[in-house]
């Protein structure tokens, strides 16, 4: 197992942070905690493969996912990176992890009732 993979869930735990509604809460819908979890997994795909790319239509996206107060920190034990803030943190990690793949594990408890805009 490559040291990258070891990595991916702490990842995901500092993008799903690091990820919010916007204001009128878009996910609303999401009725159940599977469907939250799932959202957010793709969320933080999506997250990523934006800030990797430098583009005006990748920025203007990403201003709808990440909060400018945003905070963005990656690594493991004793030795972690800058931490950075807003869309420019996000490409940072992004640009750091040089990620080609993802992957996620699914929704492995009994499903519930969800509100993914709860704060």
């Amino acid at each position: 197992m490559a040291a990258s993979e070891h990595a991916a869930p702490m990842i995901l735990v500092a993008l799903l942070l690091a990820t919010h509604p916007t204001p009128m809460c878009d996910v609303a819908k999401v009725i159940s905690m599977r469907e939250s979890h799932d959202l957010l997994n793709q969320r933080a795909v999506e997250l990523i493969t934006l800030a990797f790319k430098d583009t005006e239509a990748s920025s203007s996206r990403l201003r709808t996912l990440v909060s400018p107060a945003a905070t963005f920190r990656f690594g493991g034990g004793d030795v972690w990176g800058p931490t950075t803030v807003g869309i420019e943190g996000a490409r940072v990690l992004a640009k750091s992890m040089n990620a080609d793949e993802f992957y996620s594990f699914g929704w492995d408890y009994m499903d519930g009732g969800g509100n993914a805009c709860r704060k």
